[in-house]
């Protein structure tokens, strides 16, 4: 796995994914901030720690799915005829879509004190939010490999 190409992929993805998400939140008025609400499941779990503790947490849990999910993008792009572009970007991100529903079904069916929400417009957000997060993903490994190829010849050349 190369990690540069990795974590700038999660990086991209994951923040594009976010600024997706607020901004549907804002314009529908419901809460599809996924790190919000991961923070709040966090909080509803662990009363101790603070509100900003648990945000914070909420944050890096957001990432940290996003950079597996980007693990197993940098497999595919690297050990198959798949190349990381639009295409491939927008379908594996609407498959890590459904993945991330169904955990997201499942936690919210084991939490012992769940958000009140419209979940199912939550889940049809993900899916979309997670093909934008597929896409940027794949748009930022590319250009990575772009640009690790140019300095690759650039350091050869001279």
């Amino acid at each position: 796995m190369d990690i540069i190409k990795t974590v700038s992929a999660s990086a991209g993805g994951t923040s594009l994914m976010s600024l997706f998400s607020y901004l549907i939140s804002d314009s529908k008025h419901k809460n599809f901030r996924e790190p919000e609400i991961l923070g709040e499941l966090i909080k509803r779990v662990l009363p101790d720690i603070s509100k900003q503790q648990a945000n914070i947490s909420g944050w890096i849990l957001h990432y940290g799915v996003g950079t597996v999910f980007t693990a197993v993008y940098d497999q595919i792009w690297e050990k198959t005829s798949v190349k990381p572009n639009i295409k491939s970007g927008a379908v594996l991100g609407a498959l890590s879509g459904l993945v991330g529903i169904a955990v997201w079904r499942a936690t919210i069916a084991l939490h012992p004190k769940p958000p009140v929400k419209d979940y199912d417009a939550y889940y049809k957000h993900l899916l979309l939010a997670h093909i934008f997060f597929g896409i940027a993903a794949a748009g930022a490994y590319k250009k990575t490999t772009d640009i690790q190829g140019a300095q690759y010849e650039k350091n050869h050349n001279e």
